[in-house]
Order: structure tokens, then sequence, then C-alpha cells
């Protein structure tokens, strides 16, 4: 099957234009040259065969997970030490008229790429039990990094599954904690006097929610 090209332009370290057809691959292979990138001014984003060429390429980079690990939960919580390596690495392909302005863009778009490898990789791999998707390990995953993302999916796993079974009491837990921390930054020299706001909150729910209550509690309930 042929190869998709890119008719893009490299410069050299002299500063030397040049045109050229690549592939994503032919990328990796460039010496002392970069790929010159173009980018709209209006919307920021990368354009032609150069932004063309830069999304194939990126996808490939998400794919090294010694490079960049696939055991984390959020992209933006990612080690900064890890992110800088992926840039330094995107740099020394591509050339930017403005490294710093284009970096949150590039590294966005990296970061969607990775999340993409991720997901693929869990619904290939997963197995019925954690044991089984332990053993059933990516090739190109090291043993660690697949022991670490699976006990991590499997815990978040558990923690939606508890907070589906009661979500009007998630919702109060959320919502108590905004109301009393307005309240006490409004009044903090009464909070001690007034009655808490949390706990008429919560026994405001209950009774809607018929949760029988001693009845000395009820008659002070007040809306």
């Amino acid at each position: 099957m042929q190869k998709f090209q890119w008719k893009i332009n490299v410069i050299d370290t002299d500063g030397h234009i040049e045109g050229k057809m690549v592939t994503s691959k032919d990328v990796w292979k460039l010496q002392n040259s970069k790929v010159i990138v173009h980018f709209d001014e209006d919307s920021g984003q990368p354009i032609g065969d150069s932004g063309g060429l830069l999304g194939s390429w990126l996808g490939q980079l998400s794919n090294d997970v010694n490079l960049i690990p696939i055991n984390y939960s959020d992209w933006r919580l990612v080690s900064p030490h890890i992110k800088e390596r992926a840039w330094e690495v995107v740099q020394s392909k591509f050339r930017f008229d403005d490294p710093m302005l284009r970096k949150d863009y590039v590294m966005g778009a990296l970061g969607s790429r990775c999340k993409d490898v991720k997901l693929r990789l869990w619904r290939e791999y997963k197995r019925e039990t954690q044991i089984e998707t332990v053993q059933n390990r990516p090739d190109i995953v090291p043993e660690d990094q697949w022991r670490h993302l699976v006990h991590m999916r499997n815990c978040t796993s558990g923690i939606r599954t508890t907070k589906k079974t009661i979500p009007c009491l998630t919702y109060v837990e959320e919502r108590v904690f905004q109301g009393e921390e307005m309240r006490l930054k409004s009044k903090p020299e009464k909070h001690h006097v007034e009655q808490s706001f949390s706990s008429r909150l919560v026994r405001n729910l209950m009774e809607v929610l018929s949760v029988r209550r001693p009845k000395h509690d009820r008659k002070h309930l007040r809306c």
C-alpha cells in the first residue's frame, strides 16, 4: 500500500529551505533539518500539508510509551518533566515561528492522541477480571506501567459506580461544601452561633426522601 506523502518545506541548520515530499515516518530520518510548520494567525492552528504532517507524526509519537507512559489519570497531571522531554523531541523535528506561542497547541494535540492510545489499548486488552487484564499486557507496554494502569482504572471504575448509586448524596456533598464555604466567608464571626447550613440542607433532603427521623429533630426543622 502506498504511503501518504506531504508536500512541505524543510530548513537546515544553515537556514537553507528546500521543498520535499515526505511521509510521517520520513520525519524521523531527517538529519540536521526540520519541517517548517505554518499556522493560521486567526485560529492559531497549523494549516496545509505541514499541519497535516505534524498531526500524523504526533500520532506516532504518542505510541512511544517509554517516552510518554500511559499510566496517568489526566494529561494535565502528567509530570512536567515528561512533557518537556516530549516537547524537546517535537522541536528536534519541527520548526515553529514562535515555539513558546505554539507549545500549548502542540502539547494539547499530543495529549489528545496519547489519550486515544491509552483508550485503544484498554479496549483491546481489558479482560473480565483485574488479574486477567494484568496478565494480558500489550507487548509495547512495560509490565510495571501496565499493572499500574490496570490498578488505576479499576479504582476509578469503583469510585464511579459508588457515586452512581447515590447521586443525590453526591450532589448534596458538593453543594454543602460550596454553601458552607460561602457562608463562613461572608459571616465568619457568627458561624459558631448560627444553625449549620449543611445540617439544614441534609435534613431537608432527608425529609423529601421520606427518611425516618426522630420527632424531636423534625420539630426544629426550618426551610
